[in-house]
């Protein structure tokens, strides 16, 4: 399990109506923050598969079942699962990313060992992913000779399910940040691929995600996250307590998601479809 998961099995926002959460962002320019409705961050599944076969000699592979010859094809196919089986109008990203055979040059290994990270922006569509890369790691081995197997490691990786803002919550922060940064500071963002840990929170309560922009040219603030290039531009994070602190206050000034802070034809709407949504996908 990971964090928010955790936090919320532990009675973290028992009690709350409402949740706000920010990241730095480097592809948002300094001194803006940005936030859309609904989906904001895909949903995200780590994956390993195994690829068994027979090894022995490399000098006499038709005598073995080669699983490096399998896994190489597979790789490719399943990319097709995205080309050709995701329609372009929607988003789905499958990255191989690890790959691990055996340890000798002359010596075809009895297995081969890929894993990597499957991304969409529905539940919905990770779950048909998931389905079809089992599929395909089966039929595609047992095409070459092999077997395939996928574990989807959940007890080190868990399901991040897909971020979706609440609208009536969108609305609330974009109207307190329009106040306190003015109106050319809020941005409305396209959803991105990356996962987010707060995902968890927003489908148990109402609640939206922003990004605080650090992108800063002078400073050298322009490396994607995660890289070890990146650089953070400190000047921008008292804007991001700020924002925080606004929200908190401005949301209790206006008595919550009951006293009508999210609008008060969107409050009921608000409240159950979030609570459907935390009673969902529980399981994979």
């Amino acid at each position: 399990m990971t964090g928010g998961d955790v936090m919320i099995q532990e009675g973290a926002i028992e009690g709350a109506s409402a949740a706000f959460g920010m990241h730095v962002m480097p592809s948002v320019p300094s001194g803006t923050v940005a936030l859309r409705r609904g989906t904001i961050m895909a949903g995200a599944l780590s994956f390993e598969i195994t690829v068994r076969g027979r090894g022995g000699h490399a000098a006499l592979p038709h005598l073995n079942v080669d699983p490096v010859v399998a896994a190489a094809s597979l790789i490719g196919a399943l990319q097709t699962l995205v080309s050709r089986e995701t329609s372009p109008l929607g988003s789905a990203v499958l990255s191989v990313a690890m790959l691990q055979a055996g340890d000798a040059y002359n010596v075809i290994p009895d297995s081969v060992m890929l894993g990597g990270t499957m991304r969409a922006l529905t539940h919905e569509h990770m779950m048909y992913l998931k389905g079809r890369v089992e599929a395909m790691a089966a039929s595609h081995a047992a095409g070459f000779g092999c077997n395939g197997t996928v574990d989807w490691r959940l007890d080190i990786q868990p399901y991040y399910p897909p971020l979706v803002n609440d609208d009536g919550a969108a609305d609330f922060a974009w109207d307190v940040a329009t106040r306190l940064l003015g109106a050319s500071k809020v941005l409305e963002t396209e959803p991105i691929m990356p996962a987010e840990d707060f995902a968890f929170f927003a489908r148990a309560v109402p609640s939206t995600f922003l990004f605080l922009g650090i992108r800063n040219e002078t400073l050298g603030s322009v490396h994607n996250l995660h890289s070890r290039n990146f650089v953070l531009d400190e000047g921008e994070l008292h804007k991001g307590a700020a924002l925080h602190a606004a929200l908190a206050m401005e949301y209790l000034a206006r008595g919550g998601v009951q006293g009508g802070a999210f609008g008060v034809q969107e409050a009921a709407a608000a409240a159950a479809a979030a609570a459907e949504a935390g009673g969902r996908h529980e399981e994979l």
